[in-house]
């Protein structure tokens, strides 16, 4: 008969919604008893596998109301392009490869990690980043803004993150949860108006991560990391912080810009302290200023004194 660790495993893929390696459970029972010569039981399993069909992982689908909350980013970019330091890239990386050693974490009894939050100042590329893992991973990406989900639903905002997360447990995906503050802000022991639906909402989130399965990928995103409850934060695995570049990082970002676009201008700027989506600004436009035949200056900043 099946080993109770088999059975255990098993059980606990299928409760995490994980039907593809429940299959590769179950498959493994059915070698296991071919080995040992019990064929009574090998014809059992097989016939129970043939009732599953080809694809248990049954879609959950999304109301119409809700779709509109989420979108797809087209994502153009590759890890090595993205502008990471080096601890950050070599967290990303060991949480993409834990994927491949999966049964072995499953058979000492540890869980792949699924949790990251994303911190930093705006236009450092968190949501690129998130794109990114998902093409990395070979998976979806589902992006969520939550600041539109708390306004534009007030009153209802629980049920719809928890569909949406009922989403993510039967479709295996990334869910990139941006602007995680909108809900996520320490709870305040408010008990009626909107301070109880921040709570509700809050709770919902919470009850909704412990139950993420290992087939999703969560990813939370954040400004303001200060601002959220402690019970949150908890629930991620991985932190990462993107922040803005350091002068090295930028002048090797500008350096590098020119020699793949064999193109020269004066590398003279004032972008200490800007993020990096600034910095590739100011080389596009300074390249398309070569192009034009501009000798003009280059700025990212608004043009006529608005402050």
């Amino acid at each position: 008969m099946p080993k109770i660790d088999d059975v255990y495993w098993l059980i606990r893929a299928i409760g995490d919604r994980d039907y593809s390696n429940a299959r590769r459970q179950i498959v493994a029972m059915i070698a296991n008893e071919k080995s040992n010569g019990r064929d009574k039981a090998v014809a059992q399993l097989e016939q129970a596998l043939k009732s599953w069909g080809d694809n248990n992982a049954k879609l959950v689908e999304l109301p119409q109301n809700i779709k509109s909350m989420l979108y797809q980013p087209e994502c153009q970019k590759d890890l090595p392009q993205m502008f990471l330091v080096d601890e950050v890239l070599a967290a990303v990386n060991d949480f993409m490869n834990e994927r491949d050693f999966a049964e072995n974490l499953r058979e000492a009894g540890l869980l792949t990690r699924n949790r990251i939050l994303l911190a930093g100042p705006p236009g450092n590329g968190k949501t690129t980043l998130a794109g990114v893992i998902g093409k990395e991973l070979n998976l979806p990406v589902h992006i969520l803004k939550l600041s539109g989900v708390v306004d534009s639903y007030l009153g209802s905002t629980s049920k719809n993150i928890n569909a949406i997360f009922e989403y993510a447990y039967g479709n295996r995906c990334v869910l990139f949860l941006d602007e995680l503050d909108a809900i996520g802000k320490a709870r305040s022991g408010a008990v009626s108006g909107t301070g109880k639906e921040y709570s509700l909402t809050l709770n919902t989130m919470l009850t909704c991560l412990d139950r993420l399965p290992a087939s999703a990928v969560l990813i939370g995103a954040t400004n303001m990391p200060k601002l959220l409850d402690p019970a949150l934060i908890r629930r991620f695995e991985l932190k990462l912080w993107l922040d803005n570049p350091k002068a090295e990082a930028i002048e090797q970002y500008i350096t590098d810009y020119m020699e793949k676009h064999t193109v020269y201008f004066d590398r003279s700027h004032n972008l200490i302290g800007q993020p990096w989506s600034k910095v590739e600004e100011w080389c596009i436009e300074k390249h398309r200023n070569v192009i034009l035949g501009r000798d003009g200056g280059c700025t990212t900043n608004w043009i006529g004194g608005y402050e």
